[in-house]
């Protein structure tokens, strides 16, 4: 099994972040909260563009915000994800057709702009400053939120994993930069996207 989290920690270990732990403090939950609608709106943005690409990047720097809120507030998503799969709480992503070009099919638009708007801003409300520190709510909400991402890919043909690899990759380039006043790290001159577009290439080519 890929491993989002293990990756994500790496990445927030270099960066000398400790888990945060219960219960979350409000500059804790104000940050990942940030995060995580700042790029589920991209992605949204994108798929009513129907940029393959630029969805693609979405829905990997959703998963890594998510799995990096997971990592901050110290617990194993992943597991919870799978046994809410296992007991039917959240659909197993079936995996498409590959993709013909990079454009995202018009007739996937409306529902997977759906799906990640309702997953996006359940998760946050869930982490809203005023939100009772409820362990399960939180981690129920990733889970939404971790598992819409999955299926969105799974919807557009792809695994998420390569994608997913490089947002890590690109991310790890930026340890040594300075956060900016909200605690988000910043990106360092000459800073670089993922490849998502090559890759998206390669594997239509093929």
């Amino acid at each position: 099994m890929f491993d989002y989290q293990g990756l994500v920690a790496e990445f927030q270990a270099k960066l000398c972040q400790r888990p945060a732990g219960m219960p979350f403090a409000v500059r804790d939950k104000a940050l990942r909260r940030k995060l995580i609608l700042e790029e589920v709106q991209e992605t949204l943005t994108a798929l009513e563009e129907q940029d393959l690409v630029e969805t693609v990047d979405g829905l990997a720097d959703v998963q890594y915000v998510v799995y990096g809120t997971a990592v901050a507030f110290g617990f194993p998503l992943s597991s919870h994800l799978a046994a809410s799969r296992a007991k039917g709480f959240l659909n197993v992503p079936v995996l498409s057709a590959p993709p013909m070009e990079l454009e995202v099919d018009m007739n996937l638009v409306g529902d997977l702009h759906e799906l990640m708007f309702g997953a996006g801003h359940a998760a946050c409300f869930a982490l809203a400053d005023d939100a009772p520190n409820d362990f399960t709510a939180v981690t129920s909400a990733l889970c939404v939120l971790a598992n819409a991402c999955e299926v969105a890919y799974a919807c557009l043909g792809l695994d998420p994993a390569p994608f997913f690899l490089e947002v890590h990759k690109t991310n790890m380039r930026k340890v040594k930069n300075p956060n900016d006043p909200d605690g988000k790290i910043m990106k360092p001159e000459g800073w670089t996207r993922p490849p998502i577009k090559e890759i998206l290439e390669n594997k239509i080519m093929v």
